[in-house]
């Protein structure tokens, strides 16, 4: 499992209250905290928990179960392009948006900030990690992403409409 919060929203006590929901589980989770932030701020964790300030997601996504993320745009496409499932934390912006919309999709679960306490957090990864329709429905956008023009194709086809 992965864990981020962004650049922007990523609270040394959201973290804290993350961990916490995570405490009592035996996944093995990644928690990138930010530039800004120190990991021993968190403290000690156990051998399961690893802490950084920044691991670049495309060598994490392949190989994750599901994402904790702030429901940042970056965060969530890029996720969605390797077909893992979300749990989304909005806290403002576009995040509130991304996140109605990817729960609508059925390709994640969403906590707003007076709804996520450890006890919910936990209950809500453990339903997307057991219940396989979020990974399906995962798999299908990462699929439908997948068979979208490339960004080459895309200028082609602008530089054509130009002419």
């Amino acid at each position: 499992m992965y864990v981020t919060l962004g650049t922007v929203f990523n609270r040394v006590e959201l973290f804290r209250m993350l961990l916490s929901a995570l405490a009592d589980d035996s996944w093995n989770i990644i928690v990138t905290v930010g530039d800004n932030n120190d990991p021993a701020e968190l403290g000690p964790q156990p051998p399961n928990v690893h802490i950084e300030r920044f691991v670049p997601q495309s060598v994490l996504l392949p190989h994750v179960s599901a994402m904790v993320t702030h429901a940042g745009s970056g965060s969530m496409l890029a996720a969605l392009s390797h077909g893992v499932p979300l749990l989304m934390l909005p806290q403002a912006a576009d995040q509130y948006e991304n996140a109605q919309a990817c729960t609508a999709a059925g390709v994640a679960r969403t906590l707003t900030p007076d709804d996520a306490t450890p006890e919910r957090i936990a209950r809500e990864l453990r339903m997307i990690l057991t219940e396989s329709s979020y990974r399906r429905a995962a798999a299908a956008i990462r699929d439908e992403i997948d068979n979208m023009p490339s960004p080459d194709d895309v200028a082609c086809v602008i530089a054509a409409a130009r002419t």
